[in-house]
């Protein structure tokens, strides 16, 4: 958990590992209830003008894997996910909300990807060692920071960079989200614990070491 605290009202742009994880758990629905209706998604990770079905392979991050899916219909856990995905797709404009980048975030994106500002980061933290930072985080980390926004990641790379270079930028891991949800009465502690372990990390394979549980109500690591 990072314990970036997260601005009152402020909008959040969600990359795709977060917002993978919880569309194909069924609970996209919780993902936007904790953005308070402020949840922003990037071109890189969905582009609406890519929707499915798809006959030929897609750009959009979120679209790939919905483009894999939808190959495995004969599997039923990837039929669930596919369906998952292809609904929250359907709900722009009540789940999500597009992003359209300006020029400067553009820009900003270009600059977040440029090993220089990698090495810009580990003189300034010696202890970070960025060896690559994909599109879509270095996208979603440049429209966060020009529009003072939270950034929803779990990606390890682009939190460590922000650290460094930006300290102040609010950061939010999947297992914060999930802490902040028990705290605000979105979920019980245990179902929280349990999306978590179970079905982010056992079932969908979400890599991470931590392991979530309660305490007096709270989600701690465990």
């Amino acid at each position: 958990m990072t314990g970036s605290p997260r601005p009152a009202a402020s909008a959040c742009v969600v990359d795709n590992m977060v917002l993978a994880m919880f569309v194909d758990a069924g609970r996209a629905e919780l993902l936007a209830a904790l953005a308070g209706g402020s949840l922003f998604v990037s071109p890189t990770i969905l582009d609406p003008a890519e929707t499915p079905p798809f006959s030929q392979q897609p750009i959009a991050e979120i679209a790939m894997g919905t483009f894999y899916l939808q190959q495995r219909l004969g599997q039923p856990v990837d039929a669930v996910r596919h369906h998952r995905r292809v609904a929250f797709y359907s709900a722009k404009g009540t789940l999500w909300q597009p992003v359209l980048l300006s020029a400067d975030e553009l820009r900003a994106t270009a600059d977040l990807l440029d090993p220089a500002t990698w090495q810009r980061a580990t003189m300034a933290d010696p202890s970070v060692r960025v060896k690559r930072i994909d599109r879509g985080e270095a996208e979603c980390a440049a429209v966060a920071l020009a529009r003072g926004w939270t950034l929803w990641s779990d990606d390890a790379a682009i939190i460590a960079l922000l650290g460094a270079l930006y300290p102040g930028q609010p950061v939010e891991r999947i297992s914060d989200l999930l802490a902040r949800g028990v705290r605000e009465g979105q979920l019980e502690c245990q179902d929280a614990a349990d999306l978590y372990n179970d079905v982010f990390k056992g079932r969908l394979k979400l890599w991470t070491r931590l392991v979530l549980g309660c305490r007096d109500d709270e989600l701690v690591v465990q």
